[in-house]
């Protein structure tokens, strides 16, 4: 197991050749984006996949503490959001709780960051960015499907069809 160096925000700073600070990697990758950014699936799958990036590049660096950081602030962020949303809390309530676990996980690492350690979380993060794509990709179809199934005249016992085809259209692939 590799450790990790626990590079602080002063150290990981640098300035621009315009004159402005950045992370460790030379980008704006610690600045969080807009909570409104937040509030889409597409915006909120976006920025945890960035954010998985920045760990893996930390993997490679062995610089933690930056992306660490900015990790935990994106999902405290996002259970702003969701905190702040109204509607259904079917969904939210999951993701409030992967945000508590992403805290007390990235807490946990502070006395001993490992590559072994921070795995974890590149995959939570990839992960709930794929379920939220994916979600994005279901409504999409259904909504698809629906007005599919309106054009035809909305009779009974070919919904499978208008569901692949809707799956075609959206994902780009070809009917079998």
């Amino acid at each position: 197991m590799r450790s990790a160096t626990a590079t602080g925000p002063k150290t990981a700073k640098k300035k621009s050749a315009n004159g402005g600070d950045h992370g460790s990697n030379g980008t704006s990758a610690d600045r969080l984006p807009d909570l409104g950014v937040l509030t889409s699936a597409a915006g909120m799958a976006g920025e945890l996949a960035k954010a998985a990036d920045a760990l893996a590049v930390a993997m490679e660096t062995g610089v933690f503490c930056p992306p660490l950081d900015h990790n935990l602030r994106l999902w405290t962020a996002i259970k702003t959001v969701i905190d702040r949303a109204e509607g259904e809390p079917g969904g939210r309530e999951g993701l409030v709780e992967l945000a508590n676990l992403v805290a007390a996980s990235t807490l946990a690492l502070a006395p001993s960051l490992t590559v072994d350690a921070v795995m974890p979380l590149i995959g939570l993060d990839l992960e709930i960015a794929k379920g939220l794509v994916d979600g994005i990709y279901d409504q999409l179809t259904r909504d698809r499907a629906y007005f599919l199934w309106l054009e035809a005249g909305g009779g009974h016992g070919a919904d499978q069809r208008y569901w692949l085809q809707a799956e075609s259209e959206i994902r780009g692939t070809p009917v079998n």
